[in-house]
C-alpha cells in the first residue's frame, strides 16, 4: 500500500487476489502447450495482467468516490517462473526453462543473490530516477531533491492507460535467492548491507528460507 494514501492495504489485498486469479490462468495455458511460447507474448500476457489488476484497483476508488490521496493505491513486485517444456539437443525433456520473468510499479523492489553478489534487478518509479530519465539530472544530484523518493506511478491512482510498464526477462544459470521486498526492507541501502549476513546461510543449509524471511523482516 501507498504511504500517504487512505486504504493502502485494502488496495494491496486486492493487487494480490487479482493477480494471482490471472496468473493461475496464464500458467495453466502455458503448461497445455506443446511449443515453446515466445518471450514477447508472455511479456505482454504479464502487462496485461497489471492493467486489469490497476483497473480494479480504480474501479473500486470511482466506486467509493474517492479523490486525490483518498485513493487507494499500491506498489507491486511480481516474478514469474516460466514451467515451459522444451527438449534438449540430447533428447531429454525439460519441464523448466530457467525463464524468470518481472514486473514492478512503484519502488518495491527485486534482487538477485548469490554467493558472490548482490545486484538489484527493478528500478524504482520515483521522481529522482524519473530526473535521470529524463537526462535532466544526474542521480546523485537528483536524490538531493526534496521530493526525490516520491512515485511517479502506482497501481490505482489512474486509469492503466497511463501505466509505463516494464516486463523484464532473466534467464537463471546458477544458484542465488531471489528477494521480492517493498521500501520497507530496501530504504537505506538495508538490503545491500545486510545481505551476506541473511542469504548467505541459507545458500550454504544453514538456515531455511521461511526463517531468513523472518530475520529479515524483523530488520525492517
Amino acid at each position: 500500500g501507498i504511504g500517504g494514501h487512505e486504504g493502502g492495504e485494502v488496495a494491496s489485498k486486492l493487487a494480490v487476489q487479482s493477480v494471482k486469479l490471472q496468473i493461475r490462468v496464464l500458467l495453466a495455458e502455458v503448461t497445455e502447450q506443446t511449443v515453446l511460447v515466445p518471450p514477447e507474448l508472455l511479456q505482454e500476457q504479464l502487462e496485461a495482467s497489471l492493467r486489469v489488476v490497476n483497473n480494479v484497483i480504480c474501479a473500486r476508488n470511482n466506486e467509493q468516490k474517492r479523490q486525490g490521496k483518498e485513493r487507494m493505491a499500491t506498489t507491486i513486485v511480481m516474478a514469474l517462473q516460466v514451467p515451459q517444456r522444451v527438449q534438449t539437443s540430447t533428447g531429454w525433456q525439460s519441464n523448466n526453462t530457467h525463464e524468470l520473468y518481472l514486473a514492478n510499479v512503484g519502488d518495491s523492489r527485486a534482487y538477485w543473490i548469490t554467493h558472490n553478489y548482490c545486484q538489484r534487478l527493478t528500478v524504482d518509479d520515483d521522481v529522482a530516477t524519473r530526473e535521470v530519465r529524463l537526462a535532466k539530472s544526474l542521480y546523485r544530484k537528483a536524490l538531493l531533491r526534496s521530493d526525490a523518493s516520491a512515485l511517479t506511478q502506482a497501481l490505482g491512482t489512474r486509469d492503466s492507460e497511463s501505466l509505463r510498464l516494464k516486463v523484464q526477462r532473466f534467464i537463471v544459470e546458477e544458484d542465488g535467492i531471489l528477494l521480492l521486498c517493498s521500501d520497507g526492507l530496501s530504504d537505506n541501502n538495508w538490503v545491500e548491507q545486510s545481505w551476506q549476513d541473511y542469504a548467505i546461510p541459507v545458500l550454504t543449509g544453514q538456515l531455511t528460507v521461511e526463517d531468513a524471511a523472518h530475520n529479515w523482516i524483523n530488520l525492517a
